[in-house]
Order: C-alpha cells, then structure tokens, then sequence
C-alpha cells in the first residue's frame, strides 16, 4: 500500500534525480571546449577496490591503470595523472595532481584548477609524442 509519506519520497526522489540530470547537461568540462559536440567514445568506469585484478588483460590498456609514464623528467603514477597534471597553468596545482593518491583524485584536483589557455589544442597535438621515445612538447613544470 502506497501511503502519503511514500509517495511524497517518491516524488522527492525524481525531483532529485531531474535536477542531477540537468546539472550533467550544464557541466562544463575541465579540459574540453565549451562547445563540444557529444562525446564519440564513451568508456565506462570500472573500480577494483581490492586492487587490480593479478592478470589484468587488456585492462592494462586503461588510463588508470598503475603503469608509471614520464613526460620530461617527471614521472607520473598513471596517464590519468600526466594527463591532468600537465593541463593545468599553476605549477603548484601540477605538483598535487601528479602526487595524487589515485586517478580519481588526481582528475578531482584538477576540476577545479586553471586549465593553461593553450590545451585544447596542445593536448591532442602533443599528447602522442610525449608519451614516444622522442622529447615532448608538453613542458614540465619547475619541480620544487
């Protein structure tokens, strides 16, 4: 049986669940243009609260995954790390995201930090060679 209180947490609940849902429509996305078009690859989130699996497959293809890169003299525990550490203008910003205890973190830190005015463009240019054999083009930032 439905009763009065019930129904009133359900329309609670959708209330809820629309403005979340219009919130995500609002979002602005720390490293994207303020005008992107839909994203064209969608990766689901995958979480592996005991650690990662022993034979991790073709999970070790994952940003996240802990395979440490280096960009310049600086070496970074995931991708995610690298990529979110380099975005940002302030070198101290850079510092916490790249010390970030996990990915997850690491991409928090940098929601909300200045994004340096050239990386739309810098990122996609660059990104594949700073992760070869070759120099970057992505410059460190001066280590404390």
């Amino acid at each position: 049986m439905v009763t009065e209180q019930l129904r009133q947490q359900a329309l609670e609940y959708f209330a809820e669940r629309d403005q979340q849902i219009e919130a995500e429509r609002r979002r602005v996305f720390a490293d994207g243009p303020d005008d992107a078009d839909a994203a064209v690859v969608a990766l689901r989130e995958t979480v592996y609260p005991g650690g990662w699996p022993a034979e991790p497959g073709i999970l070790v293809l994952r940003n996240e995954y802990p395979a440490p890169i280096q960009v310049g003299s600086v070496t970074y525990p995931t991708v995610v790390h690298a990529y979110w550490a380099l975005s940002v203008a302030d070198p101290a910003a850079h510092d916490r995201i790249g010390a970030a205890s996990s990915p997850y973190e690491a991409q928090d830190l940098a929601q909300d930090a200045p994004r340096r005015a050239d990386w739309p463009a810098t990122a996609l240019r660059s990104w594949p060679s700073c992760c070869g054999p070759s120099s970057p083009s992505i410059p460190s930032w001066p280590r404390s």
